[in-house]
C-alpha cells in the first residue's frame, strides 16, 4: 500500500507540465490522434448540409454591425436576442477579414472541435476516449453546424480541467496560476452560454473546499471582471439585465413542467448519448489514474440547466454536447495511467466508435426546413416590397437574413423585448410546449400594424386551425380586427429542388417547382399593395397538390 507521500507525489505528477510520451506510447497516440480526425472530418462531410435557421439570428445581427449600423436585428431597436457575445464577435472579425458569415461560423465550429482534440493531447488524456469523441454523432453535427455548441463546450471542458488541475497541483503557485486560468475559461464559456455561469460558481465552491479561499477568490476576480464588464455594457446599450432570449424563457410554464420536459428531452434522445456513456461508464471504472471527480462535478450546472430550461427544439441533442463532451474527457484523463482490464476498455471503446460512426455516417443529415424555405421566402420579400416595409414572421433566422431592406417583427419575441417580457398564462396551441416557442402577442402586432403578416412556418399558413402553431397566430386568428385589416394571399414562387423537396406541397411544375407561399397583407398598406399583383387572394384555404395544371384549373373554375 502506498504512503501518503508517495500519494500525493502521484498527484503532483498528473498536475505538472506535460512531458512526451515514451516513443512507442507516442507512436500510437499519434495514430489514435490521426484516426480520430479522419473520423470527425468523414463525419462531417455527411453532416455539412445541416445548417439551422436560428443560426442567421446572428448573421443579421453581424451583418448590421459589419454595416455600421450597430448591434441591432432592426434598425434603431437594441434588443439583445442573443446568448453569445463572443462566439458573435469572432464571427464579426472573421467577417470583417472578408469570409462569408455563413463560412465563418462553419469555420469557427471546426476549430474549436480542433482545440478539443489540442487539449485532449495537452491533458495527456487516453487517445482511446477521443475515438469516442471523434464519432459523437451530436458533437460532429454541431460543431459544423454554425452555432455556438461546440466552442461552448471546449471553454467549459477547459475549465472544468484547469480546476482539477488546481485541486490536484501539490505547489500553490500551481494553485493559483491554474485558478486564474479557469477564471479567464468560464468567463469565455459564460460569454458563448450562459450556462456557464453556474459552472463557474461552482468551480469557486470546488476550490474553496479543496483548496480555500484565495484561489476561490481569485478564480471568481478574473471572471468577474470580465463578465461584469460585459453586463455594464449590456446595461448601457441593451438597458436590460439579461438577455432577451432569456425572458422569452420566463413566465411561462411552471417549473416542474419545464422539468418533466428537461428530463423527457434527455431521454428522447437516449440513441444519441446512450453508446458514449457506455464507454465513458467503463473508462471510468477501470481507469488506473485517479479520479476527475471536480470535472464529473461540473457537469451538474449543465444538466440542471437544461431541466429548468426544458431542453430545446433542435436535433441532436445540442444541449447535451457540452455534458458529453465534458464527461468523455473526464474518463480520458482518468485513464491516462492506463486501465485495468485494458482488452475490455479497447473493445468497449471500439464498439462504441463504430457504432456511432455507422449512426453517424448511415445517412446524410437533411437540410432544415425552416432555413430552406426561410431563405426562398426572404428572397421574394426582399425582391417585392419597399426597404423599411414591416413583416411579421415566427421564422426569425433565414427570411429576415434575407430581406436585409425590411424590417420584421419577431411573433416568438427573441428579437422583440415587448413581447419577451410578456406573462403567458395558459397554453392554448399546439406548439406552445417547445421551449422558446411559448410566448406571443396579437394586440401589440396588430398596434404596430405590419405590411405583411406570416403565420405559422416560414412559408405561413392558411389559418383555418387557429391552436396549430404559435400563440401570437391564436390571437391574431380569434380577433375579428385582424380580419377586419388583413386579407389572405397565396404566392406561387419559384424555387430550386432542394426546397420543392422538402416541402411536398411545393407544385412539381413542367418548367420548375413552385413553393406556395401564405401571408396576411394589410389593406390600407402601401407597401403590400406592392405585393398584391404578385399574388392570388384566397379567402379558401388552399389544398396541396403536386398537380400545378389542376390547381391553376381548380382556380379558374373558382372565377
Amino acid at each position: 500500500m502506498r504512503s501518503a507521500a508517495s500519494r500525493a507525489n502521484s498527484l503532483a505528477q498528473d498536475a505538472a507540465p506535460t512531458t512526451a510520451p515514451a516513443s512507442a506510447d507516442r507512436r500510437l497516440s499519434i495514430a489514435i490522434f490521426g484516426a480520430a480526425c479522419l473520423l470527425a472530418m468523414l463525419g462531417l462531410a455527411r453532416v455539412a448540409l445541416y445548417y439551422p435557421d436560428d443560426a442567421y439570428i446572428t448573421l443579421r445581427y453581424v451583418s448590421r454591425l459589419l454595416a455600421g449600423d450597430g448591434l441591432t436585428w432592426n434598425p434603431g431597436e437594441r434588443v439583445e436576442g442573443f446568448t453569445h457575445p463572443l462566439w458573435l464577435a469572432q464571427v464579426a472579425a472573421l467577417g470583417a477579414l472578408g469570409l462569408d458569415l455563413q463560412s465563418a461560423t462553419r469555420v469557427l465550429g471546426v476549430a474549436y472541435l480542433a482545440a478539443l482534440f489540442a487539449l485532449w493531447w495537452r491533458a495527456r488524456a487516453s487517445p482511446l476516449l477521443l475515438l469516442v469523441l471523434a464519432t459523437q454523432p451530436a458533437v460532429v453535427l454541431w460543431a459544423g453546424s454554425g452555432l455556438e455548441t461546440v466552442a461552448f463546450a471546449f471553454w467549459i471542458a477547459l475549465g472544468a480541467w484547469l480546476v482539477q488541475q488546481a485541486l490536484w497541483a501539490a505547489r500553490e503557485p500551481a494553485v493559483r496560476r491554474r485558478a486564474v486560468y479557469a477564471g479567464l475559461a468560464l468567463a469565455a464559456a459564460t460569454l458563448t452560454r450562459p450556462e456557464g455561469f453556474g459552472v463557474a460558481m461552482l468551480a469557486a465552491v470546488l476550490l474553496l473546499a479543496g483548496r480555500g479561499l484565495r484561489p476561490a477568490w481569485l478564480l471568481l476576480a478574473v471572471f468577474g471582471a470580465i463578465v461584469v464588464s460585459y453586463e455594464v455594457f449590456r446595461l448601457a446599450y441593451f438597458g436590460d439585465w439579461l438577455p432577451n432570449t432569456a425572458y422569452v424563457k420566463i413566465g411561462g410554464a411552471h417549473i416542474y413542467s419545464a422539468v418533466l420536459a428537461g428530463l423527457d428531452y434527455i431521454a428522447g434522445f437516449i440513441k444519441v448519448w446512450i453508446a458514449a456513456a457506455i464507454a465513458i461508464g467503463v473508462a471510468l471504472a477501470c481507469a488506473q489514474g485517479p479520479r476527475p471527480t471536480a470535472m464529473l462535478a461540473l457537469t451538474l450546472p449543465l444538466l440542471a440547466a437544461i431541466l429548468t430550461a426544458g431542453g430545446d427544439h433542435m436535433i441532436q441533442a445540442r444541449f447535451l454536447v457540452p455534458v458529453i463532451v465534458v464527461l468523455t474527457f473526464s474518463a480520458g484523463v482518468a485513464g491516462r495511467r492506463g486501465f485495468r482490464h485494458g482488452t475490455l476498455v479497447l473493445l468497449v471503446v471500439v464498439v462504441v466508435a463504430v457504432v456511432q460512426f455507422a449512426r453517424l455516417t448511415s445517412k446524410p443529415v437533411r437540410s432544415d426546413p425552416a432555413e430552406l424555405v426561410g431563405e426562398q421566402v426572404g428572397r421574394f420579400l426582399q425582391a417585392h416590397l419597399p426597404a423599411g416595409s414591416l413583416v411579421a414572421v415566427s421564422t426569425a433566422g433565414s427570411t429576415p437574413y434575407f430581406a436585409p431592406s425590411l424590417s420584421f417583427i419577431d411573433m416568438l419575441g427573441l428579437n422583440d423585448r415587448t413581447i419577451a417580457h410578456r406573462t403567458i398564462g395558459e397554453q392554448k396551441t399546439v406548439w406552445q410546449w417547445l421551449p422558446g416557442h411559448g410566448k406571443g402577442d396579437g394586440t401589440y402586432i396588430l398596434q404596430r400594424g405590419p405590411d405583411v403578416i406570416l403565420l405559422g412556418p416560414a412559408d405561413g399558413y392558411s389559418g383555418d386551425d387557429p391552436t396549430h402553431w404559435f400563440l401570437s397566430d391564436y390571437e391574431l386568428l380569434t380577433n375579428p380586427e385582424f380580419h377586419d385589416r388583413y386579407e389572405r394571399y397565396v404566392f406561387l414562387v419559384p424555387v430550386p429542388l432542394d426546397v420543392a423537396r422538402e416541402r411536398p406541397y411545393a407544385f412539381l411544375g413542367e418548367r420548375e417547382p413552385l413553393l406556395i407561399i401564405t401571408a396576411y397583407l394589410r389593406k390600407d398598406s402601401p407597401a403590400a399593395a406592392q405585393l398584391r399583383p404578385s399574388g392570388l387572394p384566397a379567402p379558401r384555404p388552399i389544398v396541396p397538390t403536386a398537380d400545378y395544371d389542376a390547381f391553376r384549373r381548380a382556380e379558374a373554375d373558382a372565377g
